[in-house]
């Protein structure tokens, strides 16, 4: 009987890489965190002038047969989802997390909503903001899917495995990735 070879040990800069990238998202993170308190704490007028895409499309969807007083709205509420996918995929990745649970999800989540109810507050004190409950519904349903799609695409792939994860030990596919499998 042939005995299976050690297991491959671990490359021992595998752990700075992590840290280097977990650190990139981090910085990553504060970046875009920067640039939405920049777009949503500025006066309207200022900050129309980098939102008027959702304006402009308004009067696309007019010109299409959709009145501007239903398609205004709509686009607005799909915009502030959009704003918001990014702070849910930011936190995922900034954060060290391996695998989803139902608490870091509801973390993550919990954080789109107190942010986007703070900042409806603090854009009550802003000249021409209005400040609506559908933008924290639209912001906190946006973190949602920055969160589910994270996790999604950071999910393994199987790929052509024997056997299930779950396989005891000696059995077929069991082996650890990286290393050979046992010899028959």
């Amino acid at each position: 009987m042939t005995a299976s070879p050690a297991p491959t040990p671990p490359r021992p800069d595998r752990g700075r890489t992590a840290r280097a990238r977990l650190a990139l998202w981090r910085v990553a993170a504060l970046g875009y965190l920067a640039a939405l308190a920049w777009l949503v704490l500025m006066p309207a007028k200022v900050a129309g002038q980098a939102t008027g895409v959702v304006h402009v499309l308004a009067r696309a969807l007019a010109a299409l047969g959709v009145p501007e007083h239903l398609g205004y709205p709509v686009l607005e509420f799909l915009a502030n989802v959009a704003l918001f996918v990014p702070f849910g995929a930011a936190a995922v990745l900034a954060l060290p997390l391996r695998a989803p649970s139902t608490a870091s999800t509801a973390m993550v989540i919990g954080a789109g909503a107190l942010s986007s109810v703070a900042i409806e507050c603090a854009q009550l004190w802003i000249p021409g903001r209005v400040s609506t409950i559908s933008d924290v519904i639209a912001n906190t349903l946006g973190t949602a899917l920055g969160v589910a799609v994270t996790w999604w695409l950071r999910a393994p792939r199987r790929r052509g495995s024997a056997a299930p994860a779950s396989a005891p030990p000696g059995q077929p596919g069991a082996h650890r990735p990286g290393t050979r499998p046992p010899s028959a």
